[in-house]
């Protein structure tokens, strides 16, 4: 099976780690481990599938496919999923 490489962007990192702050302040610290376990987990299955999740239709509407968003834990994750071209 073809495996594609990830980057995870800055913002995106600094992202994850304000999850687990809110979660952890809001819910418990094993809730706010969990949740960043399956965001993780998440990531790194798009090295397989990286277009796995759905077309936001927000998104579909104004022409950006490459764009695929996926819920973990009541949170939504929004990529995009570029050709090894881009």
């Amino acid at each position: 099976m073809k495996r594609f490489r990830v980057r995870v962007a800055e913002d995106a990192e600094q992202d994850l780690v304000d999850v687990y702050r809110y979660v952890a302040t809001h819910d418990t610290a094993e809730k706010a481990a969990y949740v960043l376990e399956q965001l993780e987990t998440l990531c790194a299955r798009l090295a397989n599938l990286p277009l796995r999740g759905h077309i936001p239709p927000e998104l579909d509407r104004i022409g950006r496919s490459t764009n695929r968003a996926h819920s973990v834990s009541n949170c939504s994750s929004t990529y995009a999923a570029f050709s090894a071209e881009s």
